[in-house]
């Protein structure tokens, strides 16, 4: 799962850092504390389906962005599956 995890978190961080937030204030934007944002960014846990979608919405990713985040996701649920 470790691969697809960490593809998630940096194109997250890379996006917050392009719309120049805070984790702080990306935080404040998808109602999740700050460690939320940290372990995303770090690869360390998906987001639910729910905050995807919060974070879909918050960093303006495309239906092409996001249509590759559902296979990362896939990916990282079939590799969870095996473990």
């Amino acid at each position: 799962m470790d691969m697809p995890v960490r593809v998630f978190g940096n194109a997250i961080k890379m996006r917050r850092k392009e719309m120049r937030l805070t984790q702080d204030k990306l935080a404040a934007l998808l109602d999740v504390d700050v460690c939320g944002v940290q372990e995303i960014e770090e690869g360390k846990v998906l987001p639910s389906p729910k905050l995807l979608f919060r974070i879909a919405r918050a960093m303006d990713f495309s239906e092409n962005e996001l249509s590759f985040f559902r296979m990362l996701f896939a990916i990282a649920s079939a590799l969870l599956e095996k473990e």
